[in-house]
């Protein structure tokens, strides 16, 4: 009993302590509050509700951790809280206490990271912005960061170094441990980038540049990364030799150079008592000079290897890892048969398998159905001449499964798939099945996500399919689907969140009850055969939709006046209504302010393109192919966040619409329309970064602006079938080895063309 109540008043006492700190923390101050709201205005929705005015920040509100003495914000994590935006807000640069900032796992659609602000937070230590989707330049103020412990960058994909360069930006980063920049362009780099690291973060001791563009040998100073326990190389372009010294290392927990093709792993020696615990080989041209050294990875889990590098002798070591459980073997060679694989059903205790690259055409691996253990099992890029075993069907474990570009000549789905109840995710990509899905995958309860990529599946979509009562994500895109689709059991409690159905051949009216799933994110009906009548304001209802895409059917979109109620405080970002038979442009559009994508492609809208269309925040644009003549004001219109700009096939007249300031425009096509002029310095001064500029068929006069020659970016230029003459500009021949594709096709020109081909001009296409 004694011990009991002294436990008892040391929980009262450290209750008591508690409650007399939170009683003494100062309250949030009125600028770090301030700057939080403006933060939180930033993103589209009702996105954080305890972040309300006049209640303090430093107790209330989700996501924020305050110095208790002083009342200003030192964490901000964010992080999976399902956020929007198209921009990160500098007010986050306001709170510059901050220590930990985490933004992971938000959506920032592409949202260039701030050139300035950074810089700022001088006593972060640990900054998370991975898979916000963030894009173009890493800016310097994060290198200016020096307190930095940890930082990931990883999962954004359009992300890259150019000014600073890796090498600047790692410069002062002395204190970094953990260094994530996976799918980062590392490219630029070249092979310095492991100098770069050994001589700036001597200490690192996480690294991981997966999928990061890089190429070239591993220099040997990367062996000099001595306190290393994490090390994911992967899916790069490494040549040459791995460091060996680096197998030393008895911190190393996860060493994963998988997918370098070129790299050559030379497995000298595992020294006894060493933690690996990861270790993935697989795509890699690897050897082992000391196989009997395997026997001491008593730690390792997860192993990938080339079945063609591995003797009999390692094979009998591999079955003996006590604690292996996730495998992963790939057959990596030409001109040589498949080895056996049967040796695997020996290792049940396996819980992940991957198989990558075989040939079952001879032999069907039955012995799957041995490893009763399985949860996830990866069929990638083999071929099956013979039916898929149905041993399979026993796995009743099974939580993933997934049959990637696979070969199964004249083969329908397998029925026994009703066996898995168990599965969570269940992925066809790329394979050549044939048949309709088995009415049996209405057995799979557990089902939450279902994905079937361009794999020729057939016939009706199942009714029991739409009635699973976990699925929240259906993706059958690019295949042969028929009939009408079937209306959902009980959407309002539906948990479906993703539908995309693009790319059959699906007919019939699209179901209301689709139009009443209040957990709806995405709807994708694109290039099928719908028809019917859809109401906007039936759409606006779907308060949770960021993605619609109702173009290339047979549909009719049509709009009320009372539809524009609904359009208020939707989260709305990308709307792709093309070839829906519009009329007119639809006015309910002017209240969603989320929107960043917008395509009104082949209709039949007429008239003034309105001019609130330029005051939203539009990262795309595509009105080609209608009837519009003019613009509703001024051709000088906003173009801020303008990447991808479409007025092709219009009857537009007048001077070309112009930005009011220099635009982030790459694209642009103002083509077969009936523009007359343009302004001299339109290209030079407005279309800095313009890759494709299209202004052809219009009936512009004069000399070509001799802007054109500051586009140092220009890939593709068209200025064919106007009325311009005069010489060509000769900065146009000396952009040659830059530029794809010229077109100045016109009569007036046939005397230059006789010119420039007498230089030797390297353009691919010159027209």
């Amino acid at each position: 009993m004694a011990p009991t109540k002294e436990r008892l008043h040391s929980l009262m006492r450290l209750f008591i302590a508690c409650l007399l700190k939170l009683s003494t923390a100062a309250p949030c101050l009125p600028d770090q509050a301030s700057s939080l709201l403006q933060l939180k205005a930033s993103f589209i929705g009702d996105s954080l509700p305890s972040w309300q005015a006049g209640t303090d920040c430093c107790h209330h509100w989700e996501g924020v951790t305050c110095d208790v003495a002083l009342g200003r914000v030192i964490s901000l994590d964010l992080g999976e809280f399902d956020l929007t935006s198209s921009r990160l807000d500098p007010a986050l640069f306001n709170l510059t206490s901050l220590r930990n900032l985490s933004l992971a796992f938000n959506d920032f659609s592409g949202a260039l990271l701030p050139a300035s602000g950074f810089e700022r937070l001088m006593d972060i230590i640990h900054l998370n912005l991975s898979g916000p989707n963030f894009g173009f330049q890493i800016p310097i103020g994060i290198a200016c960061l020096k307190n930095l412990v940890t930082l990931d960058l990883s999962g954004n994909y359009d992300l890259y170094f150019e000014r600073p360069s890796f090498k600047t930006f790692m410069a002062n980063m002395s204190n970094l441990r953990e260094l994530y920049l996976d799918r980062v362009d590392l490219s630029s780099s070249g092979s310095t980038w492991s100098t770069v690291l050994a001589d700036s973060v001597p200490q690192l001791q996480v690294l991981s540049l997966f999928g990061c563009y890089i190429s070239g040998p591993i220099h040997p100073s990367f062996s000099r990364l001595r306190s290393l326990t994490t090390i994911n190389l992967g899916y790069n372009k490494f040549e040459g030799h791995f460091p060996t010294k680096i197998f030393q290392l008895k911190s190393l927990r996860t060493l994963d150079l998988s997918d370098n093709h070129m790299l050559s792993v030379r497995l000298t020696h595992f020294p006894a008592g060493n933690n690996l615990e990861t270790l993935n080989l697989a795509g890699t041209n690897f050897s082992c000079d000391m196989p009997s050294s395997f026997g001491n990875l008593e730690y390792v889990k997860t192993l990938g290897l080339n079945m063609m590098r591995i003797d009999d002798e390692l094979l009998y070591l591999i079955s003996k890892l006590p604690l292996l459980d996730d495998l992963r073997l790939r057959l990596m060679g030409s001109d040589l048969e498949n080895p056996g694989l049967s040796w695997v059903s020996n290792l049940t205790q396996l819980t992940d398998l991957m198989l990558d690259s075989y040939d079952f055409s001879k032999s069907v691996p039955t012995w799957i159905g041995k490893l009763t253990r399985l949860e996830s099992l990866t069929i990638v890029d083999c071929s099956f001449s013979m039916p898929i075993p149905y041993q399979i069907g026993n796995l009743t474990k099974l939580v993933e499964l997934e049959f990637l570009s696979c070969d199964f000549p004249e083969q329908r789905m397998p029925s026994w798939i009703g066996n898995l109840t168990k599965l969570v995710s269940f992925t066809i990509d790329d394979c050549n099945f044939s048949g309709p899905i088995p009415s049996t995958i209405g057995n799979l309860i557990q089902l939450e996500e279902l994905v079937v990529f361009s794999s020729h599946i057939s016939g009706k979509i199942p009714k029991s399919l739409f009635a699973l009562p976990a699925l929240q994500s259906l993706w059958l895109i690019d295949n042969q689907l028929i009939g009408w689709l079937e209306d959902i059991p009980a959407p309002l409690s539906s948990p479906l969140r993703e539908i995309d159905l693009s790319s059959n051949q699906l007919t019939g009216p699209i179901p209301k009850s689709f139009f009443q799933l209040t957990n709806l994110r995405r709807l994708d009906l694109d290039s099928n055969k719908l028809t019917g009548t859809v109401e906007l304001g039936s759409i606006w209802r779907l308060r949770n939709l960021t993605y619609l895409n109702l173009g290339n059917n047979m549909i009719s979109i049509t709009e009320k006046e009372g539809d524009m109620i609904f359009s208020h405080s939707l989260k709305i970002q990308y709307i792709y209504l093309a070839s829906c038979n519009l009329t007119k442009f639809p006015a309910s559009l002017e209240y969603i302010d989320t929107i960043q994508d917008l395509d009104l492609s082949s209709n039949q809208i007429e008239g003034a393109i309105p001019s609130w269309v330029w005051e939203n925040r539009l990262v795309s644009l595509n009105l080609s192919h209608n009837m519009f003549t003019t613009l509703e004001k001024s051709p000088i219109v906003q173009m801020t966040h303008l990447i991808d700009l479409d007025l092709s096939f219009n009857g537009l007249q007048g001077s070309i619409p112009i930005p009011s300031t220099p635009s982030e425009l790459f694209f642009l096509d103002y083509s077969n329309n009936e523009f007359s002029s343009i302004e001299p310095n339109f290209v030079g001064r407005y279309l800095r970064n313009a890759i494709s500029i299209n202004l052809s068929k219009n009936k512009l006069s004069g000399h070509i602006p001799l802007s054109v020659c500051s586009l140092n970016k220009l890939e593709f230029l068209d200025l064919s079938y106007n009325n311009f003459c005069g010489l060509i500009p000769s900065c146009l021949m000396e952009k040659a080895d830059l530029m794809s594709i010229l077109k100045l096709r016109e009569k007036n020109y046939m005397a230059c063309f006789l010119k420039i081909l007498e230089k030797d001009v390297s353009f691919r296409q010159l027209i």
